[in-house]
């Protein structure tokens, strides 16, 4: 299994492999989507699942008039975490909330304790990730769980922003884990000039990998952007090695 360390730095001189990583986003409680992670995991050895947000269709809308939660997404919610219960008897898993899913206090309250290897991040927040054994050499990743203004639910805002840029901006990071695309890059031109995204900050960290999904019509490409990697995983399974 994998640990989460905070930010404590970890070194190991015994030989070093790849890490293998399985990715995922906007599933929108898609059967045959589900069942081909599960049944990766279940067949195959991965050492994390990073799923990049919006299992669900309508518990995000509109949620706050009801108590944080849709009435039309309350079963999707319940699919959301049993997804997440089968994954977690193969493997480690990192998972951020889309603009499709409900309030935090519906994750938090159902969710936020249950595992103590695998995280659903309702804040932002960076892990440093070994593996027991000490067969490669730890990565972090950077969770943020805010999309650009959509008119749903998570909304990165130019605060919330502005925060992100002074406390990781110092960090060396591997990967930024988020929903939705940096502006100009596999989002299929769908931002305005004044929208809010995560560009700078990905430009200013220069992770190895940012992971995202929201923007369907990129779903499953890739993007070298300077020395980053840009991954778009919406409606798609894709895998990486780190």
């Amino acid at each position: 299994m994998i640990s989460i360390i905070g930010l404590l730095l970890y070194t190991t001189n015994n030989t070093l492999h790849f890490m293998k990583i399985l990715l995922g986003s906007d599933f929108h409680c898609s059967k045959e989507l589900c069942n081909e992670v599960i049944s990766k995991v279940e067949t195959e050895h991965y050492d994390l699942f990073l799923y990049a947000g919006d299992f669900c269709n309508w518990a995000g809308y509109n949620c706050a008039q009801y108590g944080g939660c849709n009435p039309k997404g309350t079963e999707e919610v319940e699919q959301l975490f049993s997804f997440f219960d089968k994954i977690d008897s193969f493997t480690t898993w990192f998972a951020i909330p889309g603009n499709h899913e409900p309030a935090k206090q519906i994750l938090y309250n159902s969710y936020l304790d249950k595992y103590w290897h695998s995280k659903y991040y309702l804040h932002p927040q960076l892990s440093v990730v070994k593996d027991s054994w000490d067969t490669y050499p730890p990565i972090k990743i950077l969770a943020i769980p805010y999309t650009p203004y959509c008119g749903w639910n998570w909304t990165l805002t130019e605060t919330i922003n502005n925060y992100l840029l002074e406390e990781y901006r110092k960090e060396k990071v591997d990967i930024i884990l988020t929903h939705a695309p940096p502006k100009g890059h596999l989002d299929n031109n769908i931002y305005t000039k004044w929208d809010t995204t995560l560009l700078e900050l990905m430009e200013l960290l220069e992770p190895k990998y940012y992971i995202c999904g929201h923007v369907h019509e990129c779903g499953g490409m890739t993007k070298e952007v300077g020395a980053t990697t840009v991954i778009n995983c919406a409606t798609t399974v894709m895998e990486i090695e780190l």
